[in-house]
């Protein structure tokens, strides 16, 4: 009975972790729609400093699974480290931490909720927050109250060591994806942020090494002193290095040619009088509107839209694609997504000759669909 009794306040745990940052959120978008901004699912990580942030707390907890350093969450003695009150704090935080990892983007369900949503009074807002908060609690509250079905994972054993360590790998894994996010916000300004992650790693290992719980409280002291001087002093450098890079990014867009397609995808920059133009002309336009830290975009690009095989149909069909980059807050991108009841991305659109209104692709794309839909509009192709 205590050992059912623990679980499910472990899951109870958990779940409260996600509806308190679901509710964090909400009260976000709240209070942004107040202040008369836009703002929309995933908004988070348009701001590079929310993403380096993210890509840190990853990069640490990765270290902790390495067990270069113990992580001692708050209200916990040493003592407790392994115990029971800890467990509960480290599942609300687990909890927390999945909701930060998994808003990226609104695939394959919510995007049409999501925009009704965005677009209604605040409780209702909140509302939907929390009800999107329990639906990803679920499984682990089904557990919770139905703890046989734990009989079906493996005793405790060696193969917890190795499956630690292997989602060290995955998190470090994150880190590396995020940094690609960065990147594109950022540009040169990512150099900073990779030494910075060394001083991190550097900072977490001696804080394992030299003010663990078995060493003297002096020393403990004086080097957890030291390891917090090696997190926060060099954080001026970092963030300024950020803005430069931002700003020198941005002017690099700007240079860019607007008029020519990306060589290596095929796809013009989104140009809303562009676009207009070739539908008065009656040509077939296809839009894209995606970010870098959008997952399921990344993965209908690559492994549909910017495919030789999707490539060619745009090509034989004469149809133009224009990739709308979210990635960085663009008010205009943003007007066309809430004109079609979208409050994030993934949003593929096909406008067809002499069709005012475009077809609206589902969140996840394969390449049949893409070539079902180019042959409905201007004919199958040529043999």
């Amino acid at each position: 009975a205590s050992e059912r009794g623990r679980i499910l306040k472990g899951a109870l745990a958990y779940t409260a972790g996600v509806l308190v940052c679901f509710g964090v959120l909400a009260g976000v978008v709240v209070g942004i729609k107040a202040a008369g901004r836009d703002v929309g699912w995933g908004f988070q990580f348009q701001d590079w400093r929310f993403v380096l942030t993210l890509a840190v707390a990853i990069w640490l907890f990765s270290l902790a699974l390495f067990e270069v350093f113990v992580i001692t969450l708050p209200g916990m003695t040493a003592a407790d480290t392994a115990g029971r009150a800890g467990g509960y704090w480290g599942s609300f935080y687990s909890g927390a931490f999945s909701v930060l990892l998994a808003t990226p983007c609104t695939a394959p369900l919510l995007g049409s909720a999501m925009g009704y949503a965005f677009s209604q009074p605040p409780v209702l807002i909140v509302l939907f927050f929390l009800t999107v908060g329990l639906g990803l609690a679920l499984p682990f509250l089904l557990l919770g109250f139905f703890p046989g079905a734990l009989k079906w994972i493996p005793k405790p054993g060696n193969w917890m060591i190795v499956f630690r360590e292997a989602m060290a790998f995955l998190l470090a894994g994150t880190v590396v994806y995020l940094l690609d996010i960065l990147y594109y916000q950022i540009g040169e300004g990512l150099f900073a942020v990779l030494w910075y992650l060394l001083l991190a790693a550097m900072a977490a290992w001696m804080y394992g090494k030299f003010a663990n719980p078995t060493c003297s409280t002096g020393r403990r002291r004086v080097f957890a002193i030291v390891a917090l001087a090696l997190l926060i002093g060099p954080l001026p450098w970092v963030l300024a290095s950020g803005e430069a890079g931002q700003a020198k990014r941005a002017a690099d867009v700007q240079a860019t040619d607007e008029e020519g397609a990306d060589p290596r995808t095929g796809f013009f920059r989104f140009s809303p009088a562009r676009i207009e133009r070739a539908i008065r002309a009656g040509k077939p336009v296809f839009i894209d509107f995606g970010a870098r830290w959008c997952a399921t975009c990344r993965v209908n690009e690559e492994g549909v839209l910017y495919t030789k095989t999707v490539r060619e149909a745009f090509e034989r069909h004469g149809v133009m694609p224009f990739h709308a980059d979210f990635t960085n807050r663009d008010p205009v991108i943003a007007e066309w997504l809430r004109r079609y009841r979208r409050a994030g991305v993934p949003l593929y659109l096909f406008f067809r000759p002499g069709e005012p209104e475009p077809h609206i692709f589902p969140e996840v794309l394969t390449t049949e669909m893409v070539l079902r839909e180019l042959e409905k509009a201007v004919g199958p192709l040529a043999p």
